[in-house]
C-alpha cells in the first residue's frame, strides 16, 4: 500500500472507530491526523490526477475538520451522520482493495447509493 492509500484509509478508519459518534452533541475532538501528518503521504496524493487527488483531499479534510471541531456537524458529505458513518465504514475496504486510482468510480456510487435512500 502506498504512503497515500495508507495515510486515507488509516484516516477513515480512525474516524468510523471513534466514540464521537457515540454522543455527537457532547463537545470535543476525535484528534483525528491531518493529512499532512503522515509522512510522504500529501507528496504522493499530489501525483494523482486532478479528480482522484480532489475527492481524497475532501474526504480527509471533511473528516479531520468534522470529527475534530468542539461540535460534529449535522451531516458530513452531504449525509446525515449514522449514514456518513456508514459510507465511510463501507469505502475504506474498498480503498484498501482497489487502490486510490481505481476506488474512486465505485466510492462515488456507494456514495449516491446512500443519499438516493435518503
Amino acid at each position: 500500500m502506498s504512503k497515500a492509500q495508507d495515510a486515507i484509509v488509516t484516516i477513515i478508519r480512525e474516524a468510523v472507530r471513534s466514540n464521537r459518534w457515540e454522543n455527537e452533541d457532547a463537545p470535543g475532538s476525535a484528534h483525528i491526523r491531518d493529512l499532512l501528518d503522515y509522512p510522504g503521504a500529501s507528496a504522493e496524493l499530489n501525483q494523482l490526477d486532478e479528480p482522484v487527488k480532489e475527492l481524497y483531499r475532501g474526504i480527509a479534510n471533511e473528516i479531520e475538520w468534522s470529527m475534530n471541531d468542539d461540535w460534529m456537524p449535522e451531516k458530513m458529505f452531504s449525509l446525515p451522520l449514522p449514514e456518513a458513518r456508514c459510507f465511510l465504514r463501507d469505502i475504506w475496504p474498498v480503498i484498501e482493495e482497489l487502490g486510490l486510482t481505481q476506488a474512486v468510480p465505485k466510492i462515488k456510487e456507494c456514495h449516491a447509493q446512500y443519499r438516493e435512500s435518503l
